[in-house]
């Protein structure tokens, strides 16, 4: 499916949700009018509420609710972050062959999304739902991608890595496709503190230490943690200044 248009996700109101630049459907639709005078009288004409149906953004990406009186320099160009019902709506109000295309992807693109989010979703009972939809579309995404894969695959690296081997367990499973592979990714050498672990799985860091305790990875030494024998397989210690202990991934499967 060629790529009409970028679709992200954004926070609109209270949730995230699929979205479209309005400057750039301005470009698709190929509009004459000037952008600003079209939004307005687009919005207007479909009754669209903002932080229900979009929210309002300068070019910088500053929320214009947040830009006041401090601002520096001239008016900020201003850019609207529109859900994907908004556009597809705006599209058909354009009444043009261009406008009823345009509709019909984001059609196709919700369709693709919810097809990906819907798999094996009770495999992600410890993870937030809507991180998890996120990490979906950026798979979904990746074929997509002009940048090196290497950039991509950095850039994933910054996501949770938990969610991300989850998320290739359930795609290799069931998919027959490996995002690690494909996308070189690999979390085998990171190591983690027990409050990042527990950040990965919705817990904190003294819980993250309690389990490691009950799986017999570390035993109380005074005040501080000590690996056992079978924590040294999965463990490290890195302690310098003070005691400290690291963890590979694999601590939480």
């Amino acid at each position: 499916m060629e790529e009409l248009i970028k679709v992200s996700q954004n926070r609109v109101g209270d949730n995230e949700v699929n979205s479209v630049s309005a400057r750039e459907l301005h470009i698709v639709l190929e509009v004459k009018k000037d952008f600003s005078s079209w939004i307005k009288a687009q919005l207007k004409r479909g009754f669209f509420e903002e932080n229900i149906d979009f929210i309002v953004f300068t070019q910088k990406g500053e929320n214009i609710a947040e830009v006041g009186e401090n601002s520096k320099g001239g008016r900020p160009s201003i850019d609207y972050i529109l859900t994907l019902d908004t556009a597809k709506e705006i599209a058909m109000m354009s009444g043009t062959q261009k406008g009823k295309k345009v509709r019909n992807y984001f059609i196709e693109v919700e369709k693709k999304f919810w097809q990906i989010s819907e798999r094996k979703t009770s495999s992600f009972e410890n993870l937030d739902r809507t991180k998890m939809k996120k990490l979906k579309l950026q798979v979904q995404d990746l074929q997509k991608l002009s940048k090196p894969v290497l950039e991509f695959s950095e850039a994933l690296q910054t996501e949770n890595p938990y969610a991300l081997t989850v998320l290739e367990k359930i795609t290799k499973e069931n998919l027959g496709f490996s995002l690690f592979e494909n996308f070189n990714i690999d979390f085998s050498d990171k190591l983690f503190l027990p409050t990042e672990l527990g950040k990965f799985i919705g817990v904190s860091g003294a819980e993250m230490n309690r389990q490691l305790k009950e799986k017999g990875l570390q035993i109380r030494n005074g005040k501080h943690w000590k690996l056992t024998e079978k924590g040294k397989k999965l463990g490290n210690d890195v302690s310098e200044d003070f005691p400290q202990l690291k963890w590979k991934l694999d601590v939480l499967f």
